[in-house]
């Protein structure tokens, strides 16, 4: 990542937020407040960064890909772009909630039905889905993935709600970092050749 983002020109960010589902946990630390709100401010007085709309994004990888979907569906009007890498975009999934239980119990206490709440990215996309300023999405996920299904369930309801999304499937691809790798570069592309379709 570090190459990658000296070859752009890029500050890239990479907080640490120890499994907590970039979320405040009830038990815990403050860790969406630390990542939506404070992070960035303490940013911008330490570095020279832009503070302009079309010049931030977010993006993130399996748990990181759940944080970075809300953070760009929550705040549409702070990112240009954001993206998801094999996303466990949707915690109110009860398969994906058996297999992290010890996770998300301790993160979200005795709390097991996130459906329609600040955590589930579906009511968030709905919920502003008629934001004057949206950034445009790129999702991802290889076909054998175990959080392949939501990927799939995922695109379309974010079409149905007008956001602008751009999917990608690999065949044959597993929850593995040669994949994410791969992915970073393409988003890291895309985010340059729309720059320039845009002027």
């Amino acid at each position: 990542m570090e190459r990658y983002a000296a070859n752009h020109n890029l500050a890239v960010i990479m907080p640490a937020v120890n499994h907590s589902f970039y979320c405040n946990e009830i038990y815990g630390e403050k860790y969406w407040d630390y990542v939506s709100d404070e992070l960035p401010r303490t940013m911008h007085s330490f570095l020279r960064l832009s503070r302009r709309r079309e010049d931030t994004y977010v993006a993130g990888l399996s748990m990181g890909g759940y944080g970075a979907m809300r953070l760009a569906l929550t705040y549409p009007e702070h990112f240009a772009g954001a993206a998801s890498f094999s996303g466990a975009v949707d915690l109110a999934d009860t398969l994906y909630q058996r297999r992290r239980g010890g996770e998300i119990d301790r993160v979200f206490g005795s709390m097991k039905d996130l459906k329609g709440t600040e955590y589930d990215n579906y009511y968030l996309m709905e919920k502003n889905a008629d934001a004057p300023h949206k950034p445009w999405l790129y999702v991802s996920c290889g076909t054998k993935d175990f959080l392949y299904e939501q990927h799939r369930t995922f695109i379309p309801a974010l079409k149905k709600n007008r956001w602008d999304v751009m999917s990608h499937e690999e065949p044959d691809a597993v929850h593995e970092w040669g994949f994410w790798d791969e992915q970073i570069k393409t988003f890291i592309e895309l985010i340059y050749a729309r720059e320039e379709m845009d002027g």
